[in-house]
Formats: C-alpha cells, structure tokens, sequence
C-alpha cells in the first residue's frame, strides 16, 4: 500500500503571502483574519503586531491594515501598489474598507441605559477618532429623539486646548467632571479603554458603579472588561467577523476580481457585567416588575402575570410601567426575547429555529418570526445569515 501524506506537505501550489499590519493586537480581528487564512492556506505575516513597525523588504501579495493611524504606514502600504483593504471608518481612494456599524453601536448603548432607567446620559471621548465620532453621533440621536440631553465629558478638547497636561492633572480633571454631573448617570465611552478610564475616574471621586454611576464600553475585549477594577459591560461590535471579512475581500481582490468600497458591520449585542447592572429606576414597583421581566422572560409570562406577582393593579402598574420605562410590559416582554433570541441566532454551530424559539421564550418558530419581523423589520433567517461571515 502506497504511503499517504498530510495534503499541506504534498500541496506544492503557490500560497499566497498577506501581511497584517494592524499596529496593535486585537485579539477578536486576528481571529476573524487567521480563520479565513487558514482555510485558504495563506502564509500570513503578523510579525508588525510583535514589533511595532512594517518587516523590512517585505515582498507579498496583499496586506490587511488599518489606514488613518500612522501617516507611515499608510504611505508605505500605498506605495507597495499590492491588493489591500482597511479596517477602519478612514477613507481611502481604491482601498476597500471594513468597519463597524458605528451608529448602530451608539443606538445599542442609547437602548440598553433608557432600558435600565438612565435618564442622564454622557459620552466620554479623548481619542475623538473619527469611528468614535460616529458612535457619538448615534447616540446623541437617539438620547435626544428620546427627550434627554447628553453631556460630553470631553477630555479629548481638554487636552487640546492645554500645550502640556501630566497624567495626574487630566486624572483630577476626570474626576471633577464624574462629581459635578447629574446622578444616576449612564457613560458611554470611545471603547473598552476609555471606559476603564471613566470607571477609575469614578473610584477616584468615591463614586460607586454601576449605584451611582453606569460605565459602557466598546469592544468587549474580554481580557479587559473581565479584569477592570469593577467588570465593564461592552458592545460586542464582532471584530471577528471584521477581521473574516476583510481577509474574504482581499482574497476577491487578489482572484482580480471588484469589491464593494465600503463593508459595513453590524454589532452583535451588550454584553451585560456588573458596570451596567442594576436598574435606575424611581419607581420601586416598576424596577421590580422589570427585574421580574428579566429574570422570567423566557417562561410563560404575561402583563397580567407580572401585574398580580408584584401585587398592583394592572391598570396602575401598566401607566407607571409605561411612563418610566417607555414601553408597555408586553413590549417589553417581547424585546427581551427577541434580545435573547439575537445572541442565539449569531451562536455557533447553528441552532434549529424551534430550538432558538423554545430558548426565547416564544411558542413556536412561527410565533418567534412574527415578533421579530415587528420589532426588527427582517425575519430571524436573514439576521442570522447577515451574521454569517461565509
């Protein structure tokens, strides 16, 4: 019998050789970026996120990278002339880009504070990029859509009006503007990082998160919002999926084929940890009807159910309910399972959609695509195929 050899050691085809040129390590966009790499047998060079600069004499086929960062990077990679796509909400002419649904993020942060309660809103930005910006716009929308003012805790003009501002003298600047704004209040910051920031500013004031003050990041870098000094709770803003996609785009560039300019992404859901979870809610009955909501969901539950288990008329209970909360109980209800069913819909390997419904809380599947169509204007097959990165 003729000896057999793994396919990698008698595939003797070119393989191509793709650079990524991020600058940083993100761990999720690597992921996404190594698992196209791998089923296309590229030869992928990381070598940029242990060093900090571009390999010398690099000779390849494409590159994956962040433009409107580093001014030598983007002039070295442009130079290069070879098929390359960005990650990133900068512009560049005849680079494809990928990038986040950054307005989507800010009306995610916007939904999960009003949901708990959070009538004083901030935004925290000291990078002020221009994805950032984006988030900001989104949520400033609906934060005023919603009737509310939003604060700006803004470090980033802070530091631009000052020629110099030692660490210790923007640290006391934070925490000044954590005591004077009005509380409970709810921040949304740039990133994960940022967050940390606003959540050490908090500690440094005698402020307590999430009691009196709510901290939301972006990201969800696990290694970050699970070690912050209180867990940071994050949009999950699927770098792997970014990462995926702009491996499958280059790999279209480089079969010589077109590829849109822009890819946008759409974030997956908040992922809820101590620094957003408690309920800022006036109204004792309600905060209670909506712990009872969050906690049953997925039973059998009804307006008259949570009505008679907090013992209050349904009448009463459905016009405070609405007042503070913004919706009605049933409303409600539904949004937590269509919420759930979302975070089910984008798991791996794929669940059966009875499997998702029953998991959810609804009746059957059919049941399950008639709210969700309501509450999202698609059915449950096409948000889970627009997750899929394939």
């Amino acid at each position: 019998m003729a000896a057999t050899h793994p396919s990698f050691l008698t595939d003797n085809s070119p393989r191509r050789q793709v650079l990524l040129a991020l600058g940083w390590y993100a761990r999720n966009l690597h992921q996404g970026v190594a698992a196209y790499a791998r089923e296309k047998k590229w030869r992928l060079n990381i070598e940029m996120d242990r060093v900090a600069k571009l390999p010398e004499h690099w000779q390849g086929n494409g590159v994956i990278c962040v433009l409107g960062m580093d001014q030598n990077l983007d002039d070295t990679v442009k130079s290069w002339g070879v098929p390359t796509v960005s990650i990133g909400p900068v512009a560049a002419p005849g680079i494809p880009r990928v990038h986040p649904d950054n307005a989507e993020i800010g009306r995610l942060a916007y939904e999960h504070f009003f949901t708990r309660g959070y009538r004083n809103f901030a935004y925290y930005r000291r990078t002020a990029g221009p994805g950032e910006m984006l988030r900001l716009e989104g949520f400033k929308k609906h934060v005023e859509r919603g009737g509310h003012s939003l604060n700006i805790i803004d470090g980033y003009s802070m530091l631009s009006q000052q020629h110099s501002v030692d660490k210790a003298a923007y640290d006391r600047w934070l925490t000044q503007r954590m005591v004077e704004l009005p509380k409970p209040l709810a921040v949304f910051a740039e990133y994960d990082d940022r967050a940390i920031e606003v959540i050490e500013g908090c500690a440094s004031a005698g402020l307590k998160v999430p009691e009196q003050v709510a901290v939301l990041g972006v990201d969800d870098d696990q290694l970050r919002c699970e070690f912050a000094p209180v867990p940071l709770s994050s949009i999950d803003d699927d770098q792997q999926r970014q990462g995926y996609e702009a491996a499958r785009l280059l790999d279209t560039l480089l079969d010589g084929q077109t590829v849109p300019e822009e890819t946008q992404i759409a974030p997956r859901h908040v992922v809820t940890r101590v620094s957003t979870d408690i309920l800022a809610i006036n109204h004792p009955k309600v905060a209670e009807a909506l712990r009872l909501i969050w906690n049953h969901y997925k039973e059998p539950l009804t307006a008259g159910d949570v009505a008679e288990a907090i013992a209050m008329s349904g009448r009463r209970l459905h016009d405070a309910f609405l007042k503070h909360v913004g919706r009605t109980i049933s409303q409600e209800i539904k949004r937590r399972r269509i919420e759930h069913a979302k975070r089910l819909l984008a798991a791996e390997p794929p669940m059966k959609m009875e499997a998702v419904a029953w998991e959810s809380g609804f009746t059957s599947a059919d049941r399950m695509a008639k709210v969700f169509v309501s509450i999202t204007g698609q059915t449950p097959s096409a948000y889970r195929k627009r997750l899929s990165p394939d």
